[in-house]
């Protein structure tokens, strides 16, 4: 993979990922630790997020200036500041950017190192070398040789490079990353695009631990769009896309076992999975999202039953019920009057 940056950029590249201003500010990822889904349509300028209960709402992403074959290639957190930014890929010159999002806005852009090969794809972030580095990492895998390759992230800036087992059938495809183990650390989904056959890639950082292949087989004309948390629980569940129509279905998991599956809204074909908001990651187990705890106090040093606010709400409480634990709650209560009492 050449990582070698070119020494300028072409005007035409920097303008067209620039965002349509008269989008902003837009609503993004709502924080409500279940993953949300982001959208790119192809044919157009325009993204957009699914969100809520069932995906009921619907928010507009920015627009990008111009088409100019950039692709919406992930999710993560790559300034360390709570919020889900947006990881894109240009397929026509190899350049790879980010935009930082404020919540619901579009706050700015940086371009990343380029991978001038463009039959390397983007597949997948995590944390391959663990949460506590706090840096989210990038997977990639080559559509022609099967090579597969992790970079490594210091905020935007590629830290270092690793190859790691390269994977010749390219019937397997990757359909993200994720802890399916809850180790701390991003293992990796396979899917076989004839055979159906779905298999979990057991990761420490870059080297490969075991492999497990799931009991149950990818859906009949169904592809893997990305991984996400899409009910209560901690474990990863799989966002399908139909190969042949316009429909989509989750299948809600018990680690590599499937529970139970339902359909979701149907999207029209020119719209792709650009990535799947991981905003329910909790990496110390207390009930409370990563991403919520560092959006609202920076570290993850409270704990689910603290109050730092003194109202008489946990923070488990405060989550749960959308409010914020730094601010206190005013709670009012009405009594009866007593029997016999002067009060009208």
């Amino acid at each position: 993979m050449r990582l070698h940056p070119r020494p300028v950029l072409k005007s035409a590249i920097v303008a067209a990922l620039l965002v349509s201003i008269s989008c902003l500010p837009v609503h993004a990822f709502n924080n409500d630790a279940l993953s949300d889904i982001a959208w790119r349509d192809v044919n157009s300028v325009n993204n957009e997020a699914w969100a809520g209960t069932a995906f009921s709402t619907t928010f507009s992403l920015p627009a990008l200036g111009a088409m100019d074959s950039w692709v919406m290639a992930g999710t993560g957190d790559f300034n360390g500041d709570g919020q889900l930014d947006l990881l894109w890929r240009n397929s026509a010159f190899g350049d790879n950017a980010v935009w930082f999002m404020n919540g619901n806005s579009f706050a700015s852009s940086a371009l990343l190192t380029p991978a001038t090969d463009t039959n390397w794809e983007i597949v997948g972030t995590g944390y391959f070398s663990g949460y506590t580095d706090k840096n989210i990492d990038i997977l990639w895998r080559h559509k022609t040789t099967g090579q597969n390759a992790i970079w490594f992230m210091n905020g935007t800036t590629v830290a270092s490079t690793t190859l790691i087992t390269q994977v010749t059938d390219l019937n397997w495809k990757i359909g993200g990353a994720g802890d399916f183990n809850h180790d701390g650390k991003a293992d990796i989904f396979w899917s076989h695009w004839t055979s159906r056959e779905n298999a979990t890639w057991y990761m420490d950082g870059s080297t490969f631990v075991t492999s497990l292949v799931w009991a149950a087989n990818a859906p009949l004309n169904y592809y893997c769009a990305g991984l996400g948390f899409f009910n209560s629980n901690n474990d990863i569940d799989v966002l399908w896309r139909s190969k042949t129509s316009i429909e989509n279905l989750i299948w809600y998991m018990d680690d590599i076992d499937f529970v139970s599956a339902t359909t979701i809204p149907s999207k029209a074909t020119n719209w792709k999975v650009g990535g799947i908001g991981d905003s329910k990651f909790d990496s110390d187990a207390d009930g409370l999202p990563d991403l919520w705890e560092r959006n609202k106090f920076g570290n993850f040093d409270q704990t689910a039953a603290g109050d730092p606010d003194s109202d008489g709400w946990s923070n488990l409480s405060e989550y749960q019920n959308g409010t914020n634990p730094n601010v206190h709650q005013l709670t009012i209560k009405i009594s009866r009057p007593r029997s016999g009492s002067n009060l009208p």
